[in-house]
């Protein structure tokens, strides 16, 4: 009886298709907070129908390039892995460039200081920063030395 060699499969050809399916579903269903952006220079509508189309491209060439992997049609260090995997990360960066470009940087930094200053406190770019990790409300006054009437020591 023949025996069934199971493919070889590394933790990166299991994390690209599920990078992959997650995309597919932000695009299929919309439903994301990568497609939330509550200062987009276009319409939200249009922001979100772009980023759609290009998590459903990204999601589908990681799909591909995870499943042509795990079952070794295109192993690691192919030219079909990798123009696949060069394809993937092209889509992913110009998804993130696609939405950094179509945020109005100005209405989110306007927004930012107007929140800052309801709530108290700004520093000189608007934003309100902690002074430190252990920063209190009130500066601690430094303990007083003991006098020997305070000690109560009997001599």
């Amino acid at each position: 009886m023949p025996q069934m060699e199971l493919p070889q499969i590394d933790l990166f050809s299991l994390v690209m298709p599920a990078a992959g399916v997650y995309l597919l579903w932000i695009a299929i269903f919309g439903k994301a907070k990568l497609l939330r952006n509550e200062y987009p220079k276009c319409s939200p509508e249009k922001y979100r129908f772009w980023m759609r189309i290009l998590s459903a491209v990204s999601g589908v060439l990681l799909i591909v390039k995870g499943v042509l992997e795990i079952f070794n049609i295109a192993p690691t260090g192919s030219v079909l892995n990798t123009v696949l995997w060069v394809l993937g990360l092209i889509s992913l960066i110009g998804l993130m460039v696609f939405s950094a470009v179509m945020t109005d940087r100005e209405k989110a930094r306007a927004a930012a200081e107007e929140e800052a200053r309801k709530r108290g406190g700004t520093t000189a770019s608007g934003t309100r920063m902690p002074e430190s990790a252990f920063s209190f409300e009130q500066e601690e006054t430094p303990a007083e030395p003991e006098t020997e009437e305070q000690s109560g020591s009997d001599e």
